[in-house]
């Protein structure tokens, strides 16, 4: 497992990967096994719970779609049990970072692909913070994709847009690990450093 994350390290950085990882693997969304076991019959529980919230919360998701060859790639390098984080900004919105870059999409959608997902609450340190989290949800609209899947630059993957928007800006520790000495926070973290407040883990 050390040298598979040893090797992908070096060929994420390539321009063959970032172009194939850009027109081919994100794009490949055919699963290799059935249908996934979503939580949208929970949608009734995922809206209360996305209502039960005050002025200094924020909502993010994990999710995986288990089956299909992008999660499976990205769960054997990271060895978590998601492959994808972003924000839930409404009862019908999230904020992500995906292949056409940083963008607003449909909850619905995000929960009707996913086996797994999770809404884990963050709360900001004050008023303030959260102004400036709202500013900068804003300007990092249209942001590219990192394909690098490392910290730091421009472009922003997706869990990396959490740890940019959060980092410093709420009460609970947000810290990057290192996968083959590349600083990475990935959407495992995510889970692992706020609230778990709804979790569809559905056992095959």
């Amino acid at each position: 497992m050390s040298v598979l994350k040893f090797i992908f390290s070096k060929v994420s950085r390539t321009r063959p990967w970032v172009w194939f990882s850009r027109r081919i693997l994100s794009h490949w969304t055919l699963r290799m096994m059935g249908y996934p076991k979503t939580a949208l019959s929970k949608f009734p529980d995922i809206a209360k719970t996305l209502l039960n919230k005050d002025s200094l919360d924020i909502f993010t998701f994990v999710s995986c779609d288990r089956k299909t060859p992008i999660a499976m790639l990205i769960k054997l390098i990271t060895g978590d049990r998601f492959s994808h984080a972003g924000f839930v900004i409404s009862v019908t919105s999230i904020y992500d970072s995906r292949s056409d870059g940083v963008a607003f999409r449909s909850l619905l959608d995000i929960i009707g692909q996913a086996d797994d997902f999770a809404i884990v609450r963050f709360r900001f340190k004050g008023d303030e913070h959260r102004k400036e989290f709202e500013r900068d949800v804003e300007r990092l609209l249209g942001r590219p994709y990192d394909f690098t899947q490392e910290l730091g630059g421009e472009s922003l993957y997706c869990s990396e847009l959490i740890y940019t928007l959060l980092k410093g800006r709420v009460e609970e520790e947000i810290s990057e690990r290192f996968f083959q000495g590349q600083r990475g926070f990935s959407p495992g973290d995510v889970y692992t450093s706020g609230h778990v407040v709804f979790d569809h883990n559905p056992r095959y």
